[in-house]
This record gives C-alpha cells, structure tokens and sequence, in this order.
C-alpha cells in the first residue's frame, strides 16, 4: 500500500488532471452536438431556419461566421463553434473559454480577404460558474494586435476590427482579479457570442 506522500501526490496529479478531462468532455459533446443532427439532415441548434430564441440560423442572412474558419486544430482552453446561453438567450457558433486559473484560451482563424469586419461580442455565460473575474479578449491578425477589451461580469461588450486583407486572427480570451492586483483567474465560461465577419 502507497505511504502518505505517494497518496497526496497521486491526488494532486489527479487535481491537474480533472481541468482537462472537462474540456476534453466539453469538446466530445460538442462535436456529438454538432455531427450527429447533420448526419440526420437536421441542424445542430434546432428550428426550421427561423430565428428563435435569439439562436442565429446559418442561412438566414449572408452573414459569415468567424467560427467557420478555422486555421487548423491548434487551440488551447477553449471551444469553437458551440451554443451558450447569457442572460437567457442563445448564441450558436460562439467561442467558449474553459480555461483554469492563470491559462490563456486562444484560437487562431483563417479569414477570407473578402471581409472587412469582425463584429465580436463578449460576455460570461449563464450555465458555467465563473471566477468572479473580469473577462478580457484579445485580437490579433498575423502576430499585430488589432485590439482588446474587458468585460465585467453581466455586461455584453460589443466591438467591430479591421480585418480588410484577411489573413490569421487570433482571438484569446484570459481573466483577471478586478481588485487592482491583476493577478490571472480562471476564464472558465467567458465567451465571444456568435463572431460574424461582413
């Protein structure tokens, strides 16, 4: 039988191991979410191509959506193209951070040199207890910052960046303590709400 220090060490392993055990869960029901309605001709966020609920339906409009375009696999602490819910309304094709204490979520996007904008709103989600934290995101095109801005718990922040030219954007999504010490807390459940380039 392991003596007292082993045991304390194989629960702390286990501590750092349950953070990505979720994100890995969230991702799997995620894409279960998304592939299995479309494998059956139906949508993944439901209706008959109306706008309920605030969802916004693929094929309403012209409009495109950041979520669309990835470049690649590589992110860290987050998901793309989910629904979530603030302030009881539901945003499809949003970008969700399930980021602990201290970790950066980021994606990186390809965007098509035929845009111009990337209209982003930002804000905490109803259905994840967050840390309290202010929320702040991040943009950049190729490396360059575009811009950033916070978000405070209950508020929806809407901004539009330059995207003329296209090219790789990045959007992370990280969290601080609001008390003026800015030390980083978990950005578990901010989330970018339906990202749309026109």
């Amino acid at each position: 039988m392991p003596d007292t220090r082993e045991l304390t060490r194989m629960l702390k392993e286990i501590q750092e191991f349950i953070p990505a055990a979720v994100g890995v869960i969230v991702a799997i029901a995620t894409a279960i979410g998304v592939l299995v309605p479309s494998l059956e001709g139906g949508s993944s966020i439901g209706g008959d191509g109306s706008t309920q609920g605030g969802v916004v339906q693929p094929g309403v409009t012209d409009t495109k959506y950041l979520t669309d375009h990835p470049n690649g696999v590589t992110s860290l602490a987050l998901v793309s193209g989910t629904e979530v819910t603030v302030k009881g309304k539901d945003y499809g094709r949003s970008i969700l951070s399930t980021g602990g204490p201290g970790v950066r979520s980021y994606k990186e996007y390809r965007v098509p040199n035929t845009f111009r904008t990337l209209n982003l709103k930002a804000a905490w989600v109803d259905t994840i207890p967050n840390s309290g934290g202010t929320g702040k995101v991040t943009v950049k095109r190729g490396g360059q910052l575009l811009g950033e801005f916070t978000v405070s718990q209950g508020e929806i922040v809407e901004r539009n960046f330059d995207v003329r030219g296209g090219g790789r954007v990045e959007v992370a999504l990280s969290a601080f303590d609001p008390s003026g010490v800015q030390k980083k807390v978990a950005a578990s459940g901010l989330a970018v709400l339906t990202p749309v380039l026109k």
